[in-house]
């Protein structure tokens, strides 16, 4: 893949996935009641990405999992993300 206009989108898909998943884990770790020593352990990116890939999962068997996609999509459609930080 040496085409320059195809690198191009791939590298802006790439980047808006790794925002979406970094500002959904720093909602994510702003928001939990109880966080377990594993999920401190865990980058904000994994922990948003593996929360997107549980809501994604159409046979979750979780029963939480119809009201995080809720807030997923509440959070998405704001008109602000006061969760994000950059250093």
């Amino acid at each position: 893949m040496t085409n320059p206009a195809k690198l191009e989108k791939l590298f802006s898909i790439l980047t808006m996935a790794f925002l979406l998943s970094f500002a959904w884990g720093c909602h994510l770790r702003s928001s939990e009641q109880k966080t377990s020593a594993a999920t401190k352990r865990k980058s904000l990116f994994r922990l948003g990405l593996e929360d997107i890939l549980n809501l994604a999962d159409c046979h979750s068997k979780d029963s939480g999992h119809r009201s995080r996609l809720k807030e997923f999509l509440h959070w998405l459609s704001s008109t602000t993300f006061n969760s994000i930080f950059l250093v």
